[in-house]
């Protein structure tokens, strides 16, 4: 019986091993594309981590900004039980209002930079509702043009409201500049942050990345299994190459560990203050407890403990802004129209108003006129939250800042 002889020519096992060799790479790789393909199909992807028309921002102090040409349709819960849907169309330059040329269009005489936090970008508000898109309706008859461009920004602070200013109004030239100031502005809690953090295990860029850290973090943005794998695993959080930063949620922790205020700052103090001025006026203990977490005097937190002496320094730096571009500084205060027949933050406007005018900013603090309206009009007409303007509100407050903002224009900029 003869035996089938062995095939040892060495160039042919090579050949074998070789073909064998790319048929499994080919394999691989096409199960690989096959199982990528299925999943673009079926799991919503983190090519780009946003929280709906937000994104996460290269600048360090803006965390995360609007992203350009963004349009994102949201639906919200109605007490009814309706829903209503908002478009957030975001235009080419990354802020919420129509598109605008850097420099002034002939007519347009005055401009207006609006910065703010989700009051003044218009939270549950469609973009002509608007406060500032309100204001620009309003003046649109005057007989010099006025434009009022929307740079507020959902979850925003004091600080990232102005480098907002700095890296991205001030190239629209503005003649003047307001600031809606929101009583939980001297904190840090947002849900943008939030969907960025627990959704998309977010980074903030904190050194540089080598080659291998770009290309495996594209990799790791633009692979639906890796993305799966680290969601479930946290890769990236686990393996020190993958990181080239901070998991966004230890970024934040440490920033504001690092800044918050002082129990005996002057702002700490002002919970003595709201304390007794609700025991004075009737607040019940779970009113008082809303007044003093949304302002962080009742927080340890870093994320939600006030951080004023940042926000100071941020008004410092719109003072010298101010002075080096020449355009006027209006600051409008929003209360927290919750319970404003017991409203014990008294104490905490009298101080803003007080250390804004140090700086010699013009103030308008809505805190009265926003009582009388909810008193007459109800607070289910005016506030979706005690915070957010229903459209009626955003019109009301804008028709109310028309009259105030006027005689402030430098230039009577109105008649």
């Amino acid at each position: 019986m003869s035996m089938k002889k062995t095939d040892d020519n060495p160039v042919r096992c090579k050949s074998v091993l070789f073909f064998n060799l790319i048929t499994a790479l080919t394999a691989a790789v096409l199960s690989i594309a096959a199982g990528e393909l299925v999943l673009h199909v079926f799991v919503p992807g983190p090519e780009t981590p946003r929280a709906f028309a937000h994104q996460l921002s290269t600048n360090p102090i803006l965390i995360y900004e609007p992203s350009p040409s963004a349009v994102v349709m949201q639906a919200f819960e109605m007490a009814d039980g309706g829903t209503l849907d908002i478009e957030h169309r975001i235009n080419r330059d990354g802020f919420r209002d129509r598109n605008y040329d850097e420099n002034k269009i002939s007519g347009a005489e005055h401009r207006i930079a609006f910065l703010g936090d989700s009051v003044v970008y218009g939270y549950e508000l469609q973009h002509d509702q608007t406060i500032p898109k309100q204001l620009e309706q309003m003046w649109a008859k005057q007989p010099r043009r006025i434009e009022v461009l929307n740079f507020g920004v959902s979850g925003y602070d004091t600080e990232q409201q102005i480098e907002f200013l700095k890296s991205k109004a001030l190239l629209f030239h503005p003649d003047t500049v307001i600031l809606g100031y929101t009583l939980n502005d001297s904190r840090y809690a947002s849900w943008e942050l939030d969907i960025l953090r627990n959704n998309w295990h977010a980074m903030m860029k904190t050194k540089s990345r080598s080659v291998t850290q770009t290309l495996l973090q594209n990799a790791f943005r633009h692979s639906r299994i890796l993305w799966l794998l680290d969601k479930h695993l946290l890769i990236r959080k686990k393996i020190e190459i993958l990181q080239g930063g901070k998991i966004l949620f230890d970024y934040m922790a440490e920033k504001y560990e690092a800044s918050r205020d002082s129990d005996d700052s002057d702002y700490r103090r002002l919970r003595t203050a709201i304390i007794a001025e609700g025991e004075k006026i009737g607040s019940s203990e779970a009113e008082l407890n809303y007044f003093l977490e949304g302002t962080g005097l009742n927080y340890q937190s870093p994320i939600y403990a006030s951080h004023w002496n940042v926000t100071e320094a941020s008004f410092e730096k719109l003072r010298g802004l101010s002075d080096e571009h020449g355009f006027k500084v209006i600051i409008v205060i929003w209360p927290l129209m919750h319970a404003m027949d017991h409203y014990a933050l008294g104490p905490l406007h009298d101080f803003l108003n007080e250390r804004l005018n140090r700086f010699g900013f013009s103030v308008i603090d809505l805190k009265d006129y926003c009582r009388d309206l909810i008193t007459e009009h109800g607070r289910s007409q005016i506030t979706w939250d005690g915070i957010h303007f229903t459209p009626m509100g955003a019109y009301l407050a804008a028709e109310y800042l028309r009259e105030a903002i006027k005689p402030l224009l430098p230039d009577r900029a109105t008649d």
